[in-house]
C-alpha cells in the first residue's frame, strides 16, 4: 500500500490500490479543506449550478453555503430555520432554498433577499431527501416516517399534486432521470427500488430482489442502455440495467454501509462513498476499481460535483473536503 502526502492542504490521504489487480499510481491530487472536525457531521451536499457555492445540511440541523473560489474557507452565509434540517436542495433560477425538517415541514427560503418564502407541512415525519426536477416546477420529498413520496408544484402555490406509495419502509432516496425527466427513481430501506412517472401515482417497474436494505440510487448511461447504481447496507454496490430490469454486477470492497453513488459527469467514473470513511473510484464501462481515497475525517456520508470540473466535495462526520478526481 502506498501513501502519499498531500501537499497543498492540511489533509493527508491514503491510497490503497484494489487487491487482485494492478493500477498505476495517482497523481497528487489537490485535497483542500473546507470545514474541519468542528463541523458537525454533513447529512446532505448540493452544488449551486452557476454560483461557486455548496449548501451542507449537518447533523446537528444547521445548514451552510460556502464559497469555494475563497480562501481560506469560510461559510458564506448561515440560513437558520425554526426546526433541524436535514435536507436542502438550491432552486437556482429562483434563487430559492428548499429545505425539509424534522416535523415534516418544507421550508423555502429566497437566499438573494435572505428571506422566507414559504413554510407549509409536508410529511408526518422528519423529510430525509428532496428532489428538484430540472426544467418542470416540481419538488419531490420523502420522509423516514410515512414512506410516502410527495410531489409538489410551486406554480400552483406549492400544491401536492401528486402522492406516490408502495414501499413499505422509509424511502431513503429520490432522483430524477437525467434522459428522461418525467420519470424518477426511489430506493428504500424495504430493499425495494422502484421507477415512477410525475404524471401517474402508479409505479411502473418495480426492482426487487434486494436482499440488503437500499440507501442510495442514481442513475448512469452506458453501452447497453441506461442503469441504476445502488448502494446497500452491506457495503455493496448494485449495478441494474433497466432495458432488462436486472442485476447486471455487483461491486465489492467497501466494508461499510454505501451512502452515496454516483456516475461523474465529466469522467467516465462511478463513484461510491461509505461509512467505511472511502470513497472509491470505478470505471463506468469496465465496472474495475480504479481509486480508493481516504480521508482523515471519519465516515463519508454524502458528495457532489463542481460543474464542468473534475473537482468533487466530499462531506464526512468530522469535515468537508474538495477534491480533484485523479
Amino acid at each position: 500500500m502506498g501513501r502519499d502526502e498531500v501537499q497543498e492542504v492540511v489533509l493527508p490521504v491514503t491510497y490503497d490500490p484494489p487487491t487482485g489487480g494492478t493500477v498505476s499510481e495517482p497523481t497528487q491530487s489537490t485535497i483542500e479543506i473546507i470545514a474541519m472536525p468542528n463541523t458537525q457531521q454533513v447529512s446532505s451536499i448540493d452544488v449551486h449550478v452557476s454560483e461557486p457555492w455548496i449548501m451542507t445540511t449537518h447533523h446537528g440541523g444547521n445548514l451552510r453555503v460556502w464559497n469555494y473560489h475563497k480562501m481560506p474557507y469560510k461559510n458564506l452565509r448561515e440560513i437558520i430555520f425554526d426546526l433541524v434540517v436535514q435536507a436542502a436542495k438550491f432552486i437556482a433560477h429562483k434563487k430559492w432554498v428548499v429545505a425539509g425538517d424534522d416535523n415534516g415541514y418544507i421550508h423555502v427560503h429566497n437566499y438573494h433577499e435572505d428571506k422566507g418564502v414559504r413554510s407549509f407541512p409536508g410529511h408526518d415525519g422528519s423529510i430525509t431527501c428532496l428532489a428538484v426536477h430540472p426544467t418542470h416546477p416540481f419538488v419531490l420529498s420523502s420522509s423516514d416516517y410515512d414512506y410516502l413520496i410527495k410531489l409538489w408544484d410551486w406554480e400552483k402555490d406549492w400544491e401536492c399534486t401528486r402522492t406516490f406509495q408502495g414501499h413499505t419502509n422509509r424511502v431513503t432516496q429520490i432522483t430524477f432521470n437525467p434522459d428522461y425527466p418525467s420519470s424518477f427513481a426511489s430506493a428504500s430501506a424495504d430493499g425495494s427500488a422502484m421507477i415512477w412517472d410525475v404524471n401517474s401515482e402508479d409505479h411502473g417497474i418495480t426492482l426487487d430482489g434486494h436482499v440488503e436494505s437500499l440507501v442510495c440510487v442514481n442513475y448512469f448511461t452506458r453501452p447497453g442502455g441506461q442503469h441504476l447504481i445502488f448502494g446497500t447496507t452491506d457495503g455493496t454496490v448494485q449495478i441494474w440495467n433497466l432495458e432488462i430490469s436486472e442485476c447486471v454486477d455487483k461491486l465489492k470492497g467497501h466494508v461499510g454501509c454505501i451512502t452515496a453513488v454516483n456516475l461523474h459527469p465529466e469522467l467516465p467514473l462511478l463513484i461510491t462513498g461509505s461509512l467505511d470513511g472511502t470513497i472509491r473510484l470505478w470505471n463506468s464501462s469496465s465496472y474495475n476499481l480504479e481509486n480508493i481515497i481516504r480521508f482523515n475525517l471519519g465516515e463519508v456520508y454524502a458528495f457532489g460535483f463542481i460543474k464542468d470540473s473534475t473537482r468533487m466535495v466530499v462531506g464526512c462526520q468530522q469535515g468537508i473536503a474538495m477534491m480533484d478526481c485523479p
